[in-house]
């Protein structure tokens, strides 16, 4: 949006963290006018409630207990594990549009219900969050708040590359940004520099280990592989989905067939950065290029503007003592940047932090992500069955492991079977006396789901 305002949808059953400082302000409204309740909590940077942060109409304030259930029904697990939920939220303006002002620097928690009222199963709503920085000019995008603790927090300017260390254990963010911004990637051994042997994440040996995809992917297939067949890095989180391990890094040659003379280039500056673990630098270097979009049709490579959001980011963890190099690309001559190449923020997490793996699902185009969580049954598939795949925001058994796909087929056929679909939300059912309820009509005590 213009004039330095830019805008958040949320659909019902949705949540998501914004950072603010000091001055600047918001607008929650909704899609339709009505009693849909919405919930925002303000908290401290170090994850403490702050609801005197923000500066609400004194009838926007809710009931506790009210928030409470929103906060149960709609708040994602990883905004539950960030903060501090003991306090009061901050406003819940009911079925209108309100303005908010922003007194100091915290970071604020939005909810909107899947429940237009609670006693009252209906379709769920949708509110947008309009927000307008003090400092628009510098501040219209911020990199995503880390996800713990980082041991290492930097900025990775526009055309620029960087190496860094990461210990076995130890966990890597990259996050675009801006959006639509590719950031090659390329992991060296640790005990492979030492020895003078090169050994860093081959592609080819990649894609052919991960036969599922031409990317690894939070999952079944999740390793990075070098030359020796040994994974180097598993991933953890992806919430774009769409990357390139099919072209090298961008390189001279390629923009002087352009007409682009000493042109940045990724493959200098991946030689620049790991010159000091005395690695002889390359014309073009083979790398994983994060959020480049690509894909293969009838034996051509073919591609476009990246698919990644502001904000979008992959994380991995490190299988092994690293060298690692990233790069904000600098292709101003393609689309694969959106024409204008930006910066991408990198963060290590040490190997004490808790991550589960997950990928995001948007309902809509300009939805936030969610990130894919277990099911209630979780606990009792995970050991049955290793292959799990993303459904909606689910992780859903495949396979089980005593049964071939065609046992499950005749099983179908002439006996019975116990499917986890969770993902369809076939009922729901609200009300003082839904758990009584759901009790007598299912066959499972639902308390204890």
């Amino acid at each position: 949006m213009s004039d330095g305002v830019v805008a958040v949808r949320l659909a019902g059953g949705q949540s998501l963290s914004l950072d603010f400082s000091a001055g600047d302000s918001f607008i929650f409204s909704p899609a339709e006018s009505g009693k849909l309740r919405a919930v925002a909590w303000a908290f401290r940077p170090d994850g403490r409630a702050d609801p005197g942060a923000l500066e609400w109409e004194k009838k926007a304030r809710p009931q506790a207990d009210e928030a409470e259930l929103v906060r149960r029904d709609s708040i994602a697990p990883d905004l539950a594990d960030r903060f501090q939920w003991s306090a009061a939220p901050s406003a819940a303006p009911s079925g209108r549009e309100t303005a908010v002002r922003v007194r100091r620097a915290c970071v604020v928690a939005f909810a909107v219900p899947a429940r237009s009222d609670p006693a009252q199963p209906a379709a769920p709503g949708e509110w947008t969050v309009r927000l307008r920085r003090a400092n628009s000019e510098s501040e219209a995008e911020r990199p995503p708040p880390p996800l713990a603790d980082p041991r290492d927090d930097f900025l990775l300017e526009r055309r620029t590359g960087r190496a860094y260390e990461v210990r076995e254990g130890d966990y890597v963010q990259i996050a675009d940004i801006f959006g639509k911004q590719c950031s090659d990637f390329l992991a060296f051994a640790l005990d492979g520099l030492e020895n003078r042997r090169e050994r860093f994440i081959d592609a080819a040996v990649t894609r052919t280990m991960t036969t599922a995809a031409a990317t690894p992917a939070p999952g079944l297939c999740d390793r990075f592989f070098d030359q020796d067949v040994r994974p180097l890095m598993r991933v953890v989180r992806d919430t774009c989905g769409r990357h390139d391990t099919f072209g090298a890094a961008c390189a001279g040659p390629g923009y002087e067939r352009k007409g682009h003379l000493n042109h940045p280039n990724c493959s200098d500056n991946i030689s620049a950065a790991m010159a000091a673990w005395g690695v002889p630098p390359r014309k073009a270097w083979p790398a994983v290029n994060f959020f480049f979009n690509t894909a293969v049709s009838g034996g051509v490579l073919v591609g476009g503007e990246g698919w990644s959001r502001p904000g979008d980011y992959v994380l991995m963890q490190a299988l092994t003592n690293l060298i690692c190099v990233s790069t904000a690309c600098p292709d101003d001559t393609s689309p694969i940047n959106g024409w204008d190449p930006t910066d991408i923020q990198i963060r290590v997490y040490p190997k004490k932090s808790r991550f589960r793996r997950a990928v995001a699902f948007r309902a809509r185009p300009d939805s936030p992500p969610a990130l894919t969580r277990e099911t209630g049954f979780h606990a009792r598939t995970a050991p049955l069955c290793r292959h799990f795949a993303p459904v909606k925001e689910f992780w859903i058994p495949q396979t089980f492991f005593a049964s071939a796909p065609t046992d499950e087929y005749w099983a179908c056929r002439e006996k019975a079977t116990a499917q986890d679909l969770s993902q369809l939300r076939k009922i729901d059912i609200a009300g003082p006396d839904a758990e009584r309820l759901a009790n007598l009509a299912l066959p499972r005590a639902v308390g204890k789901i």
